[in-house]
């Protein structure tokens, strides 16, 4: 088996999107692979590009306690001795989002 990820695939120009979707199911196409392709907006992939590939939504619902003890420990292994903001509050103002989360946290140990 083997796993190939286009990674921020949105931004790939309508020729290679044709040329993959040869690739993914032309006479041709290889066998034992599984493709991954990261995408956000969907939109901006041909029709009949998305038309082959299995769409699935990941959400940040649920995350926020996991997101919170991550941020908790990363400052704990760079700034042991510094008092800890409020990581849950940071995350909700991030809206769940890991890397802003990340970046007001390198922020904050910035000005420390």
């Amino acid at each position: 088996m083997h796993l190939v990820l286009v990674d921020q695939a949105d931004t790939l120009c309508k020729s290679h999107q044709i040329d993959l979707r040869a690739k993914i199911d032309g006479p041709e196409k290889p066998d034992h692979v599984i493709w991954v392709f990261t995408a956000t907006p969907t939109a901006r992939l041909e029709a009949r590009f998305r038309s082959r590939c299995m769409q699935i939504k990941f959400t940040t619902y649920g995350n926020s306690a996991a997101a919170a003890e991550l941020l908790e420990g990363i400052w704990h292994a760079e700034a042991p001795t510094s008092p800890a903001p409020n990581f849950a509050r940071i995350i909700k103002e991030a809206n769940g989002d890991i890397r802003a989360a990340l970046m007001e946290i390198e922020l904050k140990l910035a000005k420390r």
